[in-house]
């Protein structure tokens, strides 16, 4: 009986010891542990090496991962990405498990959204006001965003689909150039139209005349701004000291202006002056 003792004895230290002389679980990959994938999709290969039997498990049904499981040794997983009509970016991962040792695959993947602009992306606007219609195309739900108060947009939001945006914006009386922005948001993507308006030049004042050299008249005012159309079918900003040279004479000089209270003609040649409108 105690001979028997000594045999059990010996045998379990045999095991303990064996046991405690047993490689700690080991997972080494061969490439990259973290997969960037675009919204159509991809599928990705990374080497693995365990010292025991393996499993691979994916966080998320949009992600597979083959094989399943192996033994010790070196293996290639192959792991898929589905493409991604969720609208938005999304986060997962493939799990490694040898024993009690897990390691994790990071994968992420842009997400679908598509917006595109069939327009140009800048509006110009009369200064007396008007609208324009810009074309663009979403995906998914989208919604606009206005910087400037004098600026009309509809729709402000809509559904998936081609879109038109109208946008409108009434006289500009404030005597200068106002330039705002309207904004697309679709998802993570936005596109942005500049709008812009010269100031509404009401007043009007024609001069006719057959001068060779034509120089503008002094016109008063608090902040006079304008465009000066000389009649052989150019044009000018105007400014207080502005001539222009003619090849040939009898013309109708156009000046639209704005903040304008008074005017003095200092040349001759002037056939007709039209205040009607000034």
């Amino acid at each position: 009986m105690m001979k028997t003792k000594q045999l059990l004895s010996i045998g379990f230290a045999a095991l303990l010891a064996i046991s405690c002389q047993l490689e700690e679980p080991s997972i080494v990959f061969d490439g990259s542990t973290s997969i960037q994938a675009a919204a159509a999709g991809a599928s990705q290969s990374v080497g693995v090496t365990t010292n025991y039997g393996w499993s691979a498990t994916a966080s998320d049904p949009w992600i597979h991962v083959s094989p399943a499981s192996g033994r010790k040794g070196t293996a290639s997983l192959n792991i898929t990405v589905d493409a991604n009509s969720s609208g938005k970016a999304r986060k997962g991962s493939v799990t490694v498990t040898c024993l009690t040792l897990t390691k994790s695959i990071s994968v992420s993947q842009e997400d679908d959204t598509s917006l595109t602009s069939e327009s140009l992306t800048l509006v110009e606007i009369p200064g007396e006001g008007g609208s324009a219609t810009v074309s663009l195309s979403a995906n998914h739900d989208w919604m606009t965003q206005v910087s400037g108060s004098w600026i009309i947009v509809e729709p402000t939001y809509g559904k998936k689909g081609n879109i038109n945006l109208k946008i409108s914006v009434e006289a500009n009386n404030t005597g200068i150039v106002r330039d705002g922005t309207v904004t697309v948001t679709c998802n993570s993507l936005s596109l942005t139209y500049k709008v812009r308006q010269k100031p509404y030049l009401s007043q009007v004042l024609l001069i006719k005349h057959n001068c060779l050299v034509f120089r503008v008249p002094l016109i008063t005012g608090d902040g006079v701004v304008g465009e000066v159309h000389w009649g052989d079918g150019t044009w000018t900003d105007y400014e207080p000291t502005l001539s222009h040279r003619y090849l040939a004479s009898d013309v109708t000089v156009t000046f639209n202006l704005f903040g304008a209270t008074a005017f003095e003609m200092g040349i001759g040649g002037i056939s007709i002056i039209d205040i009607s409108d000034f």
